[in-house]
């Protein structure tokens, strides 16, 4: 018996995450995407050959021009990646009224995109959904605000809704993380300098991410619990990880490429407890460090070949 094919509104159609779940959903015949942007026609070329997809602008949705009637899930990811305030205002109005508008149309599920920021650095790794949130800035305050709203919003409604606390996404094409500088220094020859060095961090590959939430919105929707985390077992020192990208740069370049650590205490710990969101979905991870930071490589291989630098 053919199943009907789920509808998914994606907000942030066009970032990181955003764009990484179309390719995964892309195609696929038991998804309809809804892309909202605010740049249809960048995002139509981008993914011109995907045949599930259309296209909702922000005008289009702000004007009442957009039919909820036939969205199943929403997975909210919109919103900015800036320390800004007035940006983080805005990403927060653009949150309840997205929010209101799925309460009010009956939208079945609404997945709400957070942030591991949200616990700060108060208490040691493995921080579990239950730990007290403690936010040390702008954004983490602003991210446990989505959530807040999310559950005022959603929680007497018939929307099952869940706000997922994730781990720092990295992957091709997103260069705002350290990773992607450790890389560049490497492809240029250049001595990867280290300050520190037991510093533990805790990555998604963004593949991983878009999996994860797939695997998500094809579990039993009733069961879903309001807050989950989502990372990666796999953490790692910045030591640990500038040496897996020195043994990685051999692939790709002449010589090899040194390490120079300068021994200071610097105390980060970063990680989640992810088994609540492994339990619910069956879900697991699908790559390793190294296996990101070889894409990561690949990336700006290519990108050097075509454009003729390392730069976004």
């Amino acid at each position: 018996m053919k199943v009907d094919a789920k509808t998914i509104l994606i907000s942030g159609a066009g970032g990181f995450l955003g764009g990484e779940l179309i390719k995964q959903l892309g195609n696929n015949p038991n998804y309809n995407i809804l892309a909202l942007t605010s740049n249809k026609s960048k995002l139509k070329m981008r993914f011109k050959e995907i045949k599930n997809i259309s296209y909702i602008s922000v005008n289009d949705w702000n004007d009442g021009t957009f039919v909820w009637k036939s969205v199943d899930v929403l997975i909210h990811c919109a919103f900015t990646i800036k320390s800004d305030n007035e940006l983080l205002a805005t990403s927060l109005e653009f949150t309840k009224k997205i929010f209101e508008d799925a309460k009010k149309h009956k939208v079945s599920s609404v997945i709400n995109m957070s942030s591991k920021s949200v616990y700060g650095t108060k208490s040691k790794p493995l921080w579990m959904e239950s730990l007290q949130v403690s936010p040390e800035n702008s954004y983490a305050l602003a991210k446990y605000a989505s959530e807040i709203i999310a559950d005022t919003v959603l929680r007497d409604s018939d929307t099952r809704y869940t706000s997922i606390r994730l781990a720092s996404l990295i992957g091709p094409g997103f260069d705002m993380r350290a990773i992607s500088k450790l890389i560049k220094s490497a492809l240029e020859n250049k001595t990867i300098k280290i300050v520190g060095g037991k510093q533990t961090f805790e990555f998604l590959d963004i593949r991983d991410a878009a999996g994860a939430l797939i695997s998500l919105i094809s579990s039993s929707q009733e069961k879903w619990c309001p807050i989950y985390n989502l990372g990666n077992s796999e953490r790692k020192t910045i030591i640990e990880i500038a040496n897996i990208v020195s043994c990685l740069a051999s692939d790709y370049v002449d010589a090899p490429i040194l390490i120079e650590l300068e021994e200071k205490n610097t105390e980060l710990d970063i990680g989640m407890d992810s088994s609540l969101f492994y339990d619910a979905t069956g879900w697991k991870a699908q790559y390793t460090m190294r296996d990101t930071l070889d894409s990561i490589f690949k990336y700006y291989v290519a990108k050097k070949m075509k454009d003729g630098n390392l730069d976004e």
